[in-house]
């Protein structure tokens, strides 16, 4: 491996260099070498000892044998904790925020169970990383980092680092106080999204609206900070915490989290509930799930009332998930779209969309290596989401077009849309020779189709292939004395469907048809073609999204993890009863009235009139829920009072 390029970034004593496969070599300046090379000594020593730890810098090893030397990382997609508040502050939710918080604490206890004291904690030593491509803070975890200064007495290794005021406590030897005096410093920075004794229009370097240096900055800290004078945090969410740490109160890292489980100080004391309405550890024994297109948004444009309505249910803390039969795009885009549109923070962890399913059969049906056809959505969405849960060997139908479009003559019309994204095949489409032709292993519909009358014929192709190879046709379709007239004997390849709404709520004034109308075409193609189940050949598709109760089921799971990650202990009371507040009745109504919970949860159906669902003189849904409401605002007033809420009003 070479170093391509440094990094643009050249610390006090290092500079780091990036590698060509995501790694960075953080390097000692020749000049320093022999001054600071003990504190290279004592962060490799440091980092050996903590060994790996989702809340601690991704350590390499060190690299020896090339002109760069130094300790290698792997590098964090969103650099430093520093950088981004202050490029992103504006855009920050709440809810990321005391994630932040909670996940510096529970860093520095970790480091401290091992022995060791970081002694420089301050924002520009943390550093941020998702693990998803998405960037959305809602996926961003903080790695604590920069170890060169630290501290370790069972090691042997004091590197006499101290952070800069307001970080330090003014005592000139490290302990643990060290860390929990700036950890109050550092919740302080992460909430308000400067530092103590600063405004918000305080520059990078210190300058306080054009009066005040650097240095004038840090010595006037220390003089307040000498008088036990500390900024006022009476109005900002976990003040009491914050004051608790600058003032001692705390001896170790766990007290703080204990604290901010336990809900210290009144109202805005607690830094896991702003609102101050529920402790951390009351999770309810209900919670709610939300269709999105004509429940939360029309198109792309929020209802009135959503909004209110989520940021009402996350500041009490009580659990939802957001259960759509929507697509197309991978988990973490649409979390962060949402979370835009929407003004709510969400992550992965309470979001099913109708193929989100499909991730578990890269390893309960063994087809991670699998060639898979992957039909819907726009350009080539669908094969990213794909090949992001897993799935190794994606195959579009554009790809298909763009190297023989004489398969289906009338989409020369997509001819340029599809070159924009088609990749090559990984065999070529060669029916004169089967065994070195394009092979099929399984069909998935992950969105809408765009293209219906080349997707329905590479569908109907694969189905009456012999072996899933494109272009062979199976002897055995049409024989009589075989099951199912011969159709789908032949080792053709299992289709799956992301849902069957017929009907979706778009910007239009009347519903559009969905991936349900395409699956009512392709039923038609086949019947008019094999005679279908009138002459015993039956089209075997499997089925998920609501109203299926795989989905269902699969959902349940998500949201009782989710429950459990809201509860300070890890672990929920049992959930009682669910909420799904859908504009469907055919698919969310349904699909909730039906389902009967492996967990014995109830789950109750609300329909609302802001999506497909109309009221029209004389019409009554097929599908009763237990209630119809005007909106999803409603929805939520309905719920809480069912459940005997304390405070039931949203108002």
């Amino acid at each position: 491996m070479s170093a391509i390029a440094v990094k643009d970034y050249i610390g006090s004593t290092s500079a780091f260099y990036q590698l060509e496969d995501g790694l960075i070599v953080k390097s000692l300046h020749p000049f320093l070498a022999e001054r600071d090379g003990y504190k290279s000594l004592v962060e490799r020593r440091i980092l050996e000892r903590l060994g790996e730890h989702p809340l601690i810098v991704r350590y390499q090893g060190f690299r020896d044998d090339t002109a760069i030397q130094g300790l290698l990382f792997v590098e964090a997609s969103h650099g430093n904790l520093q950088d981004y508040i202050d490029q992103n502050n504006e855009s920050i939710y709440a809810p990321t925020r005391r994630k932040w918080c909670r996940q510096v604490t529970e860093a520095i206890e970790y480091i401290h169970s091992k022995g060791v004291i970081h002694s420089d904690l301050r924002p520009e030593n943390c550093l941020l990383h998702s693990k998803s491509q998405s960037d959305s803070s809602l996926d961003i975890d903080i790695q604590l980092a920069d170890f060169g200064g630290s501290m370790c007495s069972d090691l042997g290794l004091d590197g006499r680092g101290l952070p800069d005021p307001p970080f330090w406590d003014l005592k000139w030897e490290s302990t643990t106080g060290t860390d929990v005096f700036s950890l109050g410093s550092m919740f302080y920075t992460i909430v308000t999204g400067h530092w103590p004794y600063k405004s918000s229009s305080s520059s990078d370097d210190g300058q306080e609206e054009g009066k005040e240096d650097k240095w004038q900055y840090e010595d006037r800290v220390i003089a307040l900070l000498e008088q036990g004078v500390y900024p006022d945090v009476k109005e900002i969410p976990g003040g009491a915490v914050m004051m608790g740490c600058w003032k001692k109160q705390y001896r170790t890292a766990g007290e703080i989290l204990m604290a901010r489980r336990d809900g210290a100080g009144a109202d805005k004391g607690n830094l896991d509930d702003a609102s101050g309405h529920l402790k951390a550890d009351s999770v309810p024994d209900f919670a709610f799930a939300f269709d999105i297109d004509g429940v939360l948004l029309r198109s792309s444009q929020p209802i009135p009332g959503a909004s209110d309505s989520l940021n009402f249910l996350q500041s009490n803390r009580i659990p939802f998930i957001l259960l759509t039969n929507g697509g197309g795009r991978h988990e973490s885009q649409r979390v962060a779209d949402l979370s835009k549109s929407l003004g709510v923070e969400f992550d992965t962890s309470m979001f099913v969309q109708s193929h989100t399913p499909f991730a578990e059969l890269v390893h309960t049906e063994k087809m991670k290596d699998k060639c898979i056809l992957v039909v819907g959505g726009d350009h080539g969405l669908c094969r990213d989401v794909a090949q992001q849960y897993g799935f190794t060997s994606v195959v579009t139908p554009g790809d298909i077009y763009a190297t023989h479009p004489e398969i289906w003559p009338f989409s020369k019309n997509f001819g340029t849309y599809y070159s924009d994204f088609a990749r090559p095949l990984p065999k070529p489409v060669n029916p004169v020779s089967p065994q070195d032709s394009l092979k099929i292993d399984a069909i998935f519909i992950y969105n809408d189709p765009r293209d219906w009358g080349l997707d329905l014929q590479l569908i109907m192709d694969l189905l009456l292939s012999k072996d899933g190879i494109l272009g062979t046709y199976s002897a055995k379709n049409g024989n009589k004395s075989l099951p199912n007239n011969g159709y789908l004997q032949d080792g053709q390849p299992k289709l799956y469907c992301s849902n069957a709404d017929l009907l979706w709520a778009a910007s239009y004034h009347l519903s559009r048809l969905g991936q349900g109308g395409f699956h009512a075409a392709l039923d038609g193609v086949w019947n008019a073609i094999t005679g279908g189940p009138g002459e015993g050949a039956n089209l075997d598709k499997i089925v998920i999204g609501k109203p299926f109760s795989l989905t269902y089921e699969f959902s349940e799971r998500k949201l009782l993890q989710h429950r459990d990650s809201l509860s300070a202990n890890g672990s929920a009371p049992p959930l009682r009863r669910v909420y799904m507040v859908g504009d469907n009745p055919e698919s969310d109504i349904r699909g909730a009235n039906s389902f009967e919970s492996p967990h014995g949860v109830e789950w109750i159906s609300l329909l609302t009139r802001t999506g497909v669902y109309q009221d029209r003189p004389g019409s009554r849904p097929r599908w009763r829920p237990r209630e119809i409401v005007d909106d999803v605002k409603a929805a939520v007033q309905y719920g809480l009072k069912d459940s005997a809420w304390a405070s039931p009003s949203l108002a």
